[in-house]
């Protein structure tokens, strides 16, 4: 019977996560699986590309990202970060009256694991759990924020299925509002996504220039107006301000 190697050595890496200590660097993992310096590397590059692990930029060491650890019950920060999010959450809903959502990175996908759903009779319908492209969503945008061009383009299908005629099925031209995110600190989807919707997404910080998570207010194109748009705008920056801070201090404790 025939193995991926490198896949047995990725998880071993993995598996040195069990105990107290929440972060590894190269030489620790080295130490601990006894694999070579060189070769942990080139695991810990894939894993941080495909949103395993993420580096603390403080002291270069790295830790398993929300993606791991929200399905691990014995992760000491994850289920804290989440309750602390969800609060921050439902404020933001009282404040907008709209509904509101929390995505993290899959891969090349997006996955909604929270939200707060407007009393509102005409509402979206996001399903938790549920992946989308990453291309095509607010949310999505501000999780690709920070990465470099190559990670993206690599994370990326060649073509992209638009939802309609609004969005552009073009690389560069997405890459063009990802760094428009990134300069701005957050993307409105004015009906990319599905006509009729309009979304005020910003980016969640574990540290400055890594992103963790991102949230999103959805509202019905036929309740925006300008000025309702900017005050959607003010709250989710507070908001995604607060989850930011919240993130880190707990990774700080």
């Amino acid at each position: 019977m025939a193995y991926n190697s490198s896949l047995i050595k990725g998880m071993a890496l993995l598996d040195c996560y069990h105990g107290d200590t929440d972060e590894y660097g190269i030489g620790d993992f080295s130490q601990l699986t006894g694999q070579p310096e060189s070769t942990i590397q080139r695991l810990v590059n894939t894993l941080e590309f495909i949103g395993v692990i993420f580096q603390n930029p403080n002291n270069k060491k790295y830790r398993l990202s929300l993606r791991i650890l929200r399905s691990l019950t014995s992760a000491r920060y994850a289920p804290q970060w989440l309750d602390n999010a969800k609060k921050e959450l439902i404020r933001l809903q009282k404040e907008t009256h709209e509904t509101v959502n929390l995505g993290i990175r899959m891969g090349g996908e997006l996955e909604y694991i929270a939200k707060v759903d407007t009393d509102q009779l005409l509402r979206p319908n996001f399903i938790l759990g549920k992946r989308y492209p990453l291309y095509c969503t607010g949310l999505g945008r501000c999780l690709l924020s920070y990465l470099p061009r190559e990670d993206i383009r690599e994370l990326l299908p060649e073509t992209f299925t638009v939802g309609t005629d609004r969005a552009q099925p073009d690389f560069e031209h997405l890459y063009n509002t990802i760094l428009q995110t990134r300069r701005q600190g957050y993307y409105l989807d004015d009906e990319e996504f599905s006509l009729g919707l309009y979304c005020v997404a910003a980016p969640v910080f574990a540290y400055p220039g890594k992103v963790a998570a991102a949230v999103s207010v959805s509202v019905p194109k036929a309740r925006i107006t300008p000025d309702i748009v900017q005050h959607i705008l003010q709250c989710t920056l507070a908001a995604t301000k607060r989850i930011s801070h919240s993130y880190a201090q707990i990774l700080c404790s």
